[in-house]
């Protein structure tokens, strides 16, 4: 999976980061386990999303505050 992430993301996506992609996948590839005692929960699932990924950009919090 070496250097494919750009083959993944719209080209039209922009600061996309490569280390919170990385995450992405491991979480996909996670949830697509041929074995279920494998595969993370949902609760899993958001855990992980919430502390490694979905951490607000500035500019998502001043965009929130303007309209």
């Amino acid at each position: 999976m070496e250097h494919r992430q750009r083959e993944i993301v719209d080209s039209q996506c922009e600061g996309v980061q490569a280390e919170s992609l990385d995450t992405l996948l491991l979480i996909a590839v996670q949830c697509m386990s041929s074995s279920p005692e494998d595969r993370p929960t949902m609760h899993r699932v958001v855990q992980l999303l919430e502390s490694e990924v979905m951490t607000p950009c500035p500019s998502d919090l001043d965009d929130s505050n303007s309209g």
